[in-house]
């Protein structure tokens, strides 16, 4: 079928050329239009159910909601990990599912669990499902401020929620836009505790009126002769006034006239008092936006949409408003990212065509070869395009990985053309070109297409990842696997087409010898050749020994799951101790933004306190979460900067752990926190917990390979218990929802009601004055309303007492859960974290009932590097066995699968020079370095066959060295060739876009080093030992 092939492209060899010009033009137009994205689809299937009920203590959020929430969803198809957290007032509960499960289908399994329970929660229970989204989603942080304070906070959050929001959510491709800052404006209704009972008025009467004002109504049609007119009667509160004239009673029970609301309460306009959220921008505060975008949209063009929209809001925003843009955009580092790797495919692209042409010394020949590196990109992307796939740094790693190989079918082909032309010039009886041409491709026909088979089989395996390093390592095995095919197509169908057209014209072809370069080259491994025949066994002994001691160097080296990234931008975390309040956190904030932008290289800084509405990733409000985007062209090394940032915010009391935005939600799509190393502690009671984690917190924190150490703020905190005595409620009259009502009303206020103004619904919240309940005594005196209209102080029918309890709970498939986390002060992870275990379990005594899990990166890297071991091993069994149906001979596929340990030897040598940590994109370059090898050994295999076929004795040591210099230039071509490919990839490892590729390039570029120079030693010396 192949010889068909290139039988066929010769034939209409026009034809071919049109069809490669046309798939060219079409291929550019294609990869315009392409997705772009940071990473393949990190996105594990999740529902998100946000829970609010005002003023509800954490413990009875666990109990009345969140444990009956987890009894549904648990066990549901699919589920692999269930979380949940209260807080004071709020709760969220987060199902996770299997990679390949349907977002949509998730979410209909959860909305039918939870409906069945909803009639058994509290009777106020809010429950929100968060829109869907990508865990890499927040595309854009945006900041709004007003300099010198022109603008109040209230009017700032509404600009930023009515004039903002609003027109962001309508931009193709948006999720979600959350606002956390500024003032929330309430319509706040004080009231009159001593002027209330003197007008017989309950606290009753005026939430049933409030409650009863609110109504607008239609009367139907009024007609006349023609024609028809709307009626409608208009109830609802337009402003303060109408509020002042709601009547509350028709006459006082003294006898008064008709009692307003305005007798008996200050009505106002004021900020929200108890807001749990803060934001600020460069040490001043301010309003953040958070930019979220759908699944499977492009991140770079919905960037340039977004900031299309916020360039025409700009213009609207009134005098004393700005709008900043550019405080983080993931589309900067995916840029740079894509950028890198483009030019990294150029710039290798270059350095292929001088090694060529260094070897070939003609023009014609370099260009050949070079054709099928544009012809095999733009094929591959139409391949992606047609199944759907994005432009991304693996996708594009995978490509940039392969580009030395891609013009290895090329440069044996020609150059085994070029070999004959040159032969059939020189001969009596010159044949046709096209014929000679034929031949000469279908010599090598079958060592192209079997070395492409054998790379495919060494990479299919990987596409069995499961997990985030299958999401991340996949689609680079896929990449490369179709650049790799698409490269062989071109070699047989291009490749003799444009030799038959441009290289019988070559002078050179009429000259007798080599290049001066060649001719040196096969000198110099001539003599070497030789001197390693008649030490054949001393060399094989040299190499075997150096292999064994490369394998116990590999398994000395430290272990890490992924190489750190370079996003250009951090993000730090400062905990400030439990039960600090928001005004004072805040300050502590506004201090450490300041401090951050005395760094030189920090340009901007953003920093989000607490939660925002509807947003899943709630901090409390002593925790700050901060952006910092750094300065364009920075000279020192994000490790000296990260240093830097330590020292800045060293303030006593807090914690600071600093990451990066990408590398931290990765970290929590590993183990469901922002943090590398993560020490979870499960068990039933709270005091066990904080117990055990504060040991383990105090180990953690002796360790200088660990940063960052803080845990979970679940501490008991200060609470005031209200404990209402139910027998004197009964003596005098008092029910016990409106006496919570009450309680709920002077203490915190009571949301009863809603104002409509301008297309926006504001709360309307009853009150009791504030400042009349700072002490226990005064709380005491709340006047509670019997039964029979009398007044009775709280104090006679409850005890005020101050206790302890939870400032929030954190669970995990239905079992409470406390957590010490830690970012690594170095890369050897997994020997650290291992270390960690050790001392666990040996200083540490567990109650019966807890238990400890450590989760993170290194969890992560031991369960893929098992799982990559098996499949490698796989690998190699698929390897083995295609060898043996190629040559049918175990002998043969035994002599070629030595080459592999040989070529690894290389990559173990290429980490202890560079970095001496082994990451999971280190064992992929591994197997990939594998398939590689194998090749060189199969063009000096098939040559040494075809000889042996032609004569009966068996190859002599001379005719054996002989035949591999034929071979010498094209394996040291091909060889080169994709080493040079890799070295820009190896010049600027830390280069964004480049960091996970930079150890598959060590590996994959020194490994073919040795070899390259190996097999041409070893094969010769091995066929010689074993030939038949």
């Amino acid at each position: 079928m192949f010889n068909k092939i290139i039988e066929f492209s010769l034939k209409y060899r026009v034809l071919i050329i049109i069809s490669y010009l046309f798939l060219l033009v079409y291929g550019i137009q294609t990869i315009s239009k392409m997705d772009v994205d940071v990473f393949p689809d990190l996105n594990k299937p999740s529902v998100t159910l946000l829970v609010e009920i005002d003023g509800l203590a954490p413990e009875e959020m666990e109990s009345l909601v969140l444990i009956p929430m987890e009894n549904a969803i648990n066990g549901a198809t699919g589920v692999t990990r269930l979380y949940s957290s209260a807080e004071v007032g709020y709760g969220l509960v987060k199902a996770e599912f299997d990679w390949n499960t349907d977002v949509y289908k998730a979410r209909q399994i959860i909305n039918e669990r939870i409906s069945q329970i909803q009639k058994d929660l509290p009777e106020n229970t809010k429950i929100a499902m968060t829109p869907i989204s990508s865990i890499m989603g927040e595309v854009m942080l945006i900041d709004l401020t007003s300099p010198k304070n022109k603008i109040s906070p209230i009017d700032l959050r509404n600009i930023a929620e009515q004039q903002i929001r609003k027109r962001l959510l309508a931009v193709s491709g948006v999720s979600s836009v959350n606002v956390v800052g500024g003032d929330v404006k309430q319509y706040q209704i004080i009231l009159d505790t001593i002027q209330m009972p003197l007008l017989g008025i309950t606290f009753e009467d005026v939430v049933n009126a409030i409650e009863a004002s609110g109504i607008n109504g239609t009367g139907g049609f009024l007609l006349s002769t023609y024609g028809e007119e709307l009626i409608r009667t208009i109830g609802r509160p337009q402003n303060i006034e109408d509020l002042k004239n709601t009547v509350i009673a028709k006459e006082g029970r003294k006898g008064l006239p008709a009692i307003t609301l305005g007798q008996i309460a200050d009505i106002k306009i004021a900020p929200e008092p108890n807001k749990r959220g803060e934001a600020g921008i460069n040490g001043e505060k301010g309003v953040l936006i958070s930019i979220a975008k759908q699944p499977n949209i492009d991140t770079i063009k919905l960037t340039a949409a977004l900031d299309k929209e916020i360039s025409f809001l700009r213009k609207t925003l009134p005098h004393g408003v700005h709008l900043e843009k550019d405080l983080f955009k993931q589309s900067r580092f995916i840029q740079n990212a894509v950028d890198n790797i483009s030019s990294s495919l150029l710039e290798g692209a270059l350095l292929v065509a001088m090694i060529i042409f260094v070897f070939l010394v003609n023009f014609r020949g370099t260009l050949i070869v070079l054709t099928v590196i544009p012809c095999t990109l733009i094929m591959t992307a139409i391949v992606f395009k047609v199944f759907g796939f994005s432009i991304n740094t693996m996708t594009l790693g995978g490509i940039a990985m392969a580009l030395g190989s891609l013009v290895d079918d090329a440069i044996v082909d020609m150059q085994n053309i070029y070999k004959r032309l040159k032969e059939n010039k020189a001969s009596e009886n010159p044949r046709p070109i096209l014929q000679v041409v034929y031949e000469a491709s279908k010599e090598v026909r079958n060592a192209i297409i079997f070395s492409t088979v054998l790379i495919s089989l060494v990479f299919l395996p990987m596409f069995a990842l499961q997990g985030i390093e299958g999401r991340i390592f996949s689609p680079l095995a896929l990449s490369f696997i179709l650049s790799m095919i698409c490269s062989t197509v071109v070699a047989l169908t291009l490749t003799p087409v444009m030799s038959s057209y441009l290289l019988p014209a070559v002078k050179a072809l009429g000259s007798k010898g080599d290049t001066w370069l060649v001719r040196g080259i096969k000198s110099a491994h001539q003599r070497l050749l030789r001197l390693c025949f008649r030490f054949s066994k001393t060399t094989f002994t040299v190499f075997t020994v150096l292999v064994v001691l490369g394998c116990g160097m590999f398994f000395s080296f430290g272990k890490e799951f992924l190489p750190p990234f370079n996003e250009g931008s951090f993000t730090v975390i400062i905990a400030s101790p439990p039960g600090t309040n928001l005004a004072e956190s805040s300050r502590i904030g506004q201090i450490a933004e300041k401090a951050l932008l005395s760094i030189p290289e920090v340009a901007t800084t953003g920093r989000k306190q607490g939660r925002a509405e509807l947003d899943e990733h709630a901090l409390g409000v002593n925790i700050h979460e901060i952006e910092v985007k750094l300065k364009e062209d920075i000279t020192r090394s994000r490790e000296e900067i990260e240093k830097d940032i330590h020292k800045k915010l060293d303030m006593p009391g807090t914690i600071v752990s600093v990451g990066q935005p990408i590398s931290h939600r990765i970290d929590f799509i590993i183990s469901g926190v922002q943090a590398g190393l993560v020490v979870k502690i499960f068990g039933p009671n709270n005091d066990v917990l904080s117990e055990t984690a504060t040991q383990i917190e105090q180990i953690m924190q002796k360790n200088p390979l660990l940063t960052g150490v803080r845990r979970d703020t679940q501490v008991q905190i200060p609470q005031v218990s209200i404990h209402f005595d139910r027998e004197k409620a009964a003596r005098y009259g008092v029910q016990m929802q409106p006496a919570v009502q009450v309680v709920e009303t002077a203490l915190s206020g009571m949301t009863i009601a809603q104002m409509l103004e301008n297309e926006r619904m504001y709360d309307i919240v009853l009150r009791f004055d504030e400042s009349d309940y700072p002490s226990d005594d005064t709380i005491r005196q709340i006047p509670i309303t019997t039964v029979n209209g009398d007044m009775v102080a709280l104090g006679t029918i409850a005890d005020v007492i101050h206790i302890k309890g939870q400032n929030d709970i954190s669970r995990e498939n239905t079992t409470r859960r406390l957590i010490v986390q830690a970012n690594f002060a170095n890369r050897n992870t997994t020997h650290i974290a291992e270390a960690l275990q050790k001392q666990i379990s040996e200083q540490v005594k567990l109650p019966q009932g807890t238990f400890v899990q450590i989760d993170g990166q290194f969890k992560t890297q031991k369960e893929a590097s098992r799982n990559i071991l098996l499949l490698g091993i796989m690998s190699f069994v698929l390897v083995y066995g295609a060898l043996y149906i190629n040559f049918k001979s175990l002998n043969l596929a035994t002599q070629l699968m030595i080459s592999i340990p040989f070529a690894v030897l290389g990559g173990v040598i290429g980490v202890y020079f560079t970095s001496k940590v082994v990451s999971i994109a280190t064992i992929i370059g591994m197997i990939a370095l594998a398939g590689i090898a194998i090749r060189n050994g199969i063009l000096l295999i098939d040559l040494y066959l075809r000889q042996r076929k032609q004569q009966t004795e068996k190859l002599s040591k001379d005719e054996i060295i002989s035949l591999t210099q034929e071979r010498l230039e094209p394996v040291i071509m091909t060889a080169l060739t994709s080493i040079i490919g890799f070295v820009p990839l190896l010049l600027e490892g830390s280069a964004p876009g480049k960091e996970i590729l930079y150890p598959v390039a060590v590996v994959i570029a020194f490994g073919l080093l040795t070899t390259t120079v190996l097999s041409l030693i070893l094969t010769p010396i091995l066929y010689n030992w074993r030939q038949k």
